[in-house]
Parts: C-alpha cells; sequence; structure tokens
C-alpha cells in the first residue's frame, strides 16, 4: 500500500451508534440485576465463568455489557434459582412428612 493513499474507515457510524445503545442497554439490565443478588458478585462472576473485574467495571459505568457477559450472568442466575427450587422443594417435602404442628411451634 503506497503511503499517500490514505486509508479508508470500514466503520459505519450508524452500525457503531446502534451497538452502543445495545452495549448500555444491557449494561443498565447488569447493573439492575447486580442490585438485587442473593450472593456476593464476587460468587456470581465466579459462577458466571467472568472476570470480577468485568462486573465492577459494568456497575460503575466504566464499561459497557456484551451481549456474551449479559447471557453468562442470565445462564448462572438461571442455575442457582432451579438448584434453590430443587432445595425448597427438599425442604417442603420434610416438612410435609413431619408434623407440622411441631415444625411450627419452634
Amino acid at each position: 500500500m503506497a503511503q499517500d493513499t490514505p486509508m479508508s474507515s470500514i466503520a459505519v457510524p450508524s452500525v457503531w451508534h446502534h451497538i452502543g445503545v445495545m452495549t448500555e442497554k444491557m449494561a443498565e439490565a447488569v447493573r439492575a440485576a447486580l442490585e438485587d443478588l442473593p450472593c456476593s458478585e464476587r460468587a456470581l462472576a465466579r459462577e458466571a465463568g467472568i472476570p470480577h473485574s468485568t462486573l465492577v467495571r459494568i456497575r460503575s459505568g466504566e464499561r459497557g455489557a456484551t451481549p456474551a457477559v449479559a447471557l453468562a450472568l442470565a445462564r448462572a442466575l438461571a442455575r442457582w434459582a432451579d438448584r434453590c427450587g430443587d432445595a425448597e422443594r427438599t425442604l417442603r417435602q420434610a416438612l410435609d412428612d413431619t408434623d407440622t404442628k411441631e415444625a411450627t411451634d419452634e
């Protein structure tokens, strides 16, 4: 490539704007989800397989959230929801198998 030949941009402004809007919308959704966690952010990051620093940076507004990050967090929360539901059913079954009067007196 000759030095006097200008390089053309491959970025399309409307596409960049669209991606930026999507990223900010996802970042807002991630920040909202992080506000009401039943655990620490570090535990969620570990379960989702993403660096804790990524969540910290999204929460602070330093970076946006990618679809991959949002999906990883959603899947991690869904796994926890399934496990919590299983644990609740186990406890309720045990309560059903015992005298409920005795259980409520404590």
